[in-house]
Formats: structure tokens, sequence, C-alpha cells
């Protein structure tokens, strides 16, 4: 069983334009078209089971649309797809929107402090994690630095750390090992906040010279196995799960440099879906 905790797909007549704007603005190639019909070919491909869907709302006017189609998709009942809604901490109804995800049965939210434009430890953003955590929705987010942003400093393992304190209890994910190119914070920041999971998305420098998206990882200064197997101990394998970034990274390419450490077996399927099966209640 592998279940992906990070993906990404955009409505069909978006699509192109979405892929080749983040592209450029990010540096980052796309594996995929952003398509469903294109990830489950990737899941298919890799051996993916199931696939978390991300959805992130760039300005607060788009939450409710946007929600929508989250919770539509959600509704087809694919037991492959696990469907997540998005907020904006300045949405003026995002409270509402937070209990209309929660009451469609929806397991979290996706937050993006760089691309949103607001900082994580931000009142703003305090409300919407305290409510969260009250309703029992949890929370991926990106963390650490964003290509896309440089010299942008939202969400970094400090700010995370110091947001989660002021806030209830809520099941945390941070993205990208929890640090963006800040890795070394990570396990210090973290590791006492048992609420708090990390995603392997663009963690590990998985690809090879000459393959599709080398360049991206060595600019990205992408964790080296020893970097990432002592994240991986320090903080624990069991909070730790597989993700992507997909179609920002390919699943096959991925899971094989994470089969490829010297992890053990039972750390590799913590990674891989038992920690994912506790978190979304499979």
């Amino acid at each position: 069983m592998i279940i992906d905790f990070h993906t990404h797909i955009f409505p069909k007549k978006i699509a192109a334009h979405a892929i080749a704007t983040i592209e450029i603005k990010a540096a980052t190639p796309s594996y995929t078209d952003g398509s469903l019909d294109a990830l489950r070919a990737s899941m298919a491909e890799s051996g993916v089971d199931i696939s978390v869907l991300l959805s992130v709302a760039t300005n607060p006017v788009k939450v409710s649309h946007m929600n929508d189609l989250q919770i539509a998709g959600a509704q087809q009942g694919d037991p492959d797809l696990v469907w997540f809604g998005c907020c904006h901490p300045h949405c003026p109804k995002w409270k509402e929107e937070l209990e209309r995800i929660a009451a469609a049965g929806l397991k979290g939210i996706k937050l993006h402090p760089q691309y949103q434009g607001f900082v994580i430890d931000s009142p703003e953003s305090l409300r919407v994690l305290e409510k969260c955590g009250e309703l029992g929705l949890m929370v991926v987010n990106h963390s650490g630095k964003e290509p896309a942003y440089p010299g942008v400093f939202n969400s970094s393992p400090e700010q995370i750390r110091n947001a989660l304190k002021q806030v209830g209890p809520v099941t945390f994910v941070g993205a990208h090992m929890g640090a963006l190119q800040d890795w070394d914070k990570a396990a210090d920041m973290y590791g006492d906040l048992s609420n708090v999971y990390i995603d392997t998305s663009f963690g590990l420098r998985s690809l090879k010279p000459g393959e599709r998206g080398y360049y991206t990882q060595e600019a990205l200064g992408l964790m080296e196995a020893e970097t990432f197997m002592k994240l991986v101990r320090d903080l624990g394998a069991n909070r730790v799960v597989y993700g992507t970034d997909s179609p920002w990274r390919g699943q096959k390419q991925t899971i094989d440099g994470i089969r490829s450490l010297p992890l053990t077996d039972e750390e590799k399927e913590m990674i891989f879906h038992k920690n994912a099966e506790k978190l979304l209640g499979l």
C-alpha cells in the first residue's frame, strides 16, 4: 500500500495555464499535465493506491468555488482519492467555509502562506488553525522557503512552532519535510509537538543527472540521503508521510528514491502508508 499525501490537480479549463505559469514562476518542471486522468496514470505506473488531493485558494474570492469543486469530487466516493478543502485566512467567511468542509466529511485543508500572502503565526492564521482543531480538520501547510518567492519568510519552522504554541490541538502536516531548505531546524522545532507530522515532498534528492527535474533539485538544494535519514530518525518515522507535490514531482522517482534508503521495512511502511492511514482514518 502506498498513499501519496500531497498531490494537486487543476480543472481542465485552467490546467494548461496553471501548469505553465507555475513552471516559469517556480522554475519547476511538471511531470503531468495537471489533470486527474494524468494523476491516475501516474498512480497506476508507480503503484500509488491513494492520492490526497490538495487545493490552494490564492485569494479569498476563490475559496467558496474551490470548496464546491473539492466537495463535489469527494462526493463521487472514489476509493483511490481523498479530497481536502481550502481556506484563506483573509476570507470574510473563513469560519463558515471551514464548517462546510467539516460537514461534508473532508479530512482537512491546505494552506500555503507564501502563495496566499499571509504569515502562519499572524492573528488571522491563528484563528483558522484554532477552528480546524475544534472541527477535527487537519492542516497541510507549505513549510519552509518557497522558490517562487525568494526572501519571503511566511512559514519558517520557528513561525510554525510559534503558531502551534498559541492554538489548541490541531493535527498539522508540515510539507517538504517540515521546512523546505531549513531542514536542520525541523527536528528541534517540532520534536516535542506530537501533533506535527511532515511529508516527504521536495525533500529527498532522488533524481539522477539527465532526468527531468534534476536541475531544479540542484537549485533547491534538496536533501542528500544522509540528511533525509537523519531527520526521519530524529523526528521519528511514525511522524513522516510520503508525499510528492505531484505534478511537480514524479511519483515513481520519489518512491524509488525512498525505497533505496537504508530504512527498515517497518519505517518504510510507516512512511508509505501506515501513518497516512492513521491520519485519514482509513
